[in-house]
C-alpha cells in the first residue's frame, strides 16, 4: 500500500560486516567503541528523518543528549569529521550544506520508499540519480549570486555565559547562504523535525497546529510581495511573528475576560 507524503524509514537494512568496514575500523581506533556507537546511531537517525539529516550545534546537543554515558559535543562533532574525512558521510554536500548522507545512505533509501506515493528530495543534496522514479518530486535551492561565506567554526566569544558547556563545541561551516522561493518555504519549515519539535515544545502545541500557523505566515510573506528568504532567515522570522500572534492572543483573552469580569460586578451591584 502506498504511503502518502511519507519521510524517513521505520527500518533499514545494513551490511553484517558494518564494524569490519576499514572507516568504522579507523573511527574506532581513534575513539574507541564510542566512535563506531555514534556512527551507527547517526545511521539511524538519518534514515528515521531522509535521505540526509542537517547537522549543526541544536542538533549535536539533542544527539549527546540522547546518548548519555559521558558523550559530549566535542566528541560526537570530531567523529563527525573524521567520518567526512574518511568518506563514510559525502565531504562535498557536507562542506557545502552541513549535510550528513552518502551515495550509500541514498541507494538504500530510495530503495526502500519505492512504494510510497509522494516524496520531495532536494536536488543539491542528492549524490545518486532518482530522475526516473516515477513518486519522487525533485526540488532545488535557489542559490543567490550575492551569497556571502560564513565561517561559524567556533563559538563567538560574545555569545553568552549560559552557553558555555564543559566543552567547546565546534560548530559546522555553512560557506554559503541560499535563498529558497516563497512558494517552498512552508515544504522547507515542516521537513525539518527538529526545528518543528523544538516550536511544538516550546510553545505547548501540536503539529498539525504547528502547519496552520506556519501556512498563515507564509500567505502573509506573500501579502507583503516578498518572493523568497533564506531559511535562516523564514526560521527567525517566523519565530518573531508566531511569538507576537500568540502576545495579542493572550492580550484579546485577557481584555475580553476583564470586559466580562466587568459586566458582571455591574449586574451584581444593579
Amino acid at each position: 500500500m502506498a504511503r502518502t507524503n511519507k519521510k524517513g524509514l521505520d527500518y533499514f537494512p545494513m551490511n553484517v560486516d558494518f564494524f569490519e568496514d576499514d572507516k568504522i575500523q579507523l573511527i574506532e581506533s581513534e575513539f574507541g567503541c564510542k566512535g563506531s556507537n555514534i556512527a551507527l546511531r547517526l545511521l539511524c537517525k538519518i534514515y528515521k528523518v531522509d535521505y540526509f539529516y542537517q547537522w549543526g550545534s541544536d542538533q549535536c546537543l539533542l544527539f549527546v543528549k540522547s546518548m548519555g554515558n559521558g558523550v559530549v559535543p566535542n566528541l560526537v562533532n570530531e567523529v563527525v569529521k573524521g567520518l567526512v574525512k574518511r568518506g563514510f558521510f559525502d565531504e562535498t554536500v557536507f562542506n557545502s550544506f552541513g549535510v550528513l548522507t552518502s551515495k550509500g545512505i541514498q541507494n538504500r533509501y530510495f530503495d526502500a520508499i519505492a512504494r510510497y506515493k509522494k516524496v520531495d528530495v532536494i536536488k543539491e543534496y542528492l549524490l545518486i540519480d532518482v530522475s526516473k522514479m516515477i513518486n519522487v518530486n525533485i526540488n532545488s535551492i535557489n542559490v543567490d549570486i550575492n551569497s556571502i561565506n560564513v565561517n561559524t567554526c567556533t563559538h563567538n566569544e560574545s555569545e553568552s555565559e549560559s552557553d558555555n558547556v564543559s566543552e567547546s563545541i565546534t560548530l559546522i561551516p555553512t560557506h554559503k547562504i541560499y535563498f529558497i522561493d516563497i512558494e517552498k518555504i512552508e515544504d522547507f519549515l515542516i521537513s525539518d523535525q527538529l526545528w518543528c519539535e523544538v516550536i511544538c515544545m516550546q510553545n505547548h502545541i501540536t503539529i498539525i497546529q504547528l502547519e496552520t500557523f506556519i501556512k498563515s505566515f507564509i500567505e502573509l510573506l506573500k501579502s507583503r510581495g516578498e518572493t523568497g528568504k533564506t531559511l535562516n532567515d523564514a526560521k527567525s522570522h517566523f519565530a518573531n511573528w508566531f511569538k507576537c500572534e500568540q502576545s495579542k492572543k493572550q492580550k484579546n483573552g485577557n481584555n475580553r475576560r476583564n470586559l466580562e469580569t466587568t459586566k458582571s460586578h455591574a449586574s451584581e451591584t444593579l
